[in-house]
């Protein structure tokens, strides 16, 4: 359990609980996963309340795309192994009073390398790389022209050696 100080690929601040029964396999897994909202998935919410004061129409989703594809599995049997994660996450958002949607694009890598190197040594590494895009950051119908293009990019290594020098000291 962590209070302050995360790891790397925690996002958010808060409590986080992280749990690691085992790091590695000798079989080969992998997963996709694909969530996807398009205009003809969203209703409007404007109401008869809301067109009496001149709004004809809502400012839903127009695209909402999230895909996850990872895999990993044996380097070397009972020594080494991998594992390989992509996200792609894409949702664009009608504003009302602005004739370009506001989209924001995620993307991250994240490759992890395990290796045992006798019984009581175990090297890690990872690497997370995350790419953030979103053209229109802060426009709204009363400053349309006052969004502002946001545009990131982060890479993140980590290197972690692991030892168990005796039955009281890891």
């Amino acid at each position: 359990v962590s209070l302050a100080a995360q790891d790397i690929e925690i996002k958010t601040p808060g409590v986080n609980m992280n749990m690691v029964v085992k790091s590695g396999s000798n079989d080969w897994h992998a997963g996709v996963k694909y969530f996807y909202e398009g205009p003809s998935l969203v209703s409007s919410n404007v109401d008869a309340e809301l067109e009496a004061e001149g709004i004809t129409e809502g400012n839903p989703n127009e695209l909402l795309s999230d895909l996850d594809i990872q895999g990993g599995g044996p380097i070397w049997r009972d020594r080494a192994w991998f594992f390989v994660d992509y996200w792609n996450f894409e949702i664009e958002k009608k504003v009302l009073g602005i004739t370009e949607n506001d989209g924001t694009q995620l993307r991250d890598w994240t490759l992890n390398l395990n290796g045992q190197i006798n019984d009581n040594n175990k090297i890690s590494g990872r690497f997370i790389q995350t790419v953030k895009y979103r053209n229109n950051r802060g426009a709204s119908r009363n400053s349309p022209y006052l969004g502002r293009i946001q545009d990131s990019s982060t890479m993140i290594p980590q290197l972690q050696w692991q030892s168990v020098l005796n039955q009281n000291v890891f």
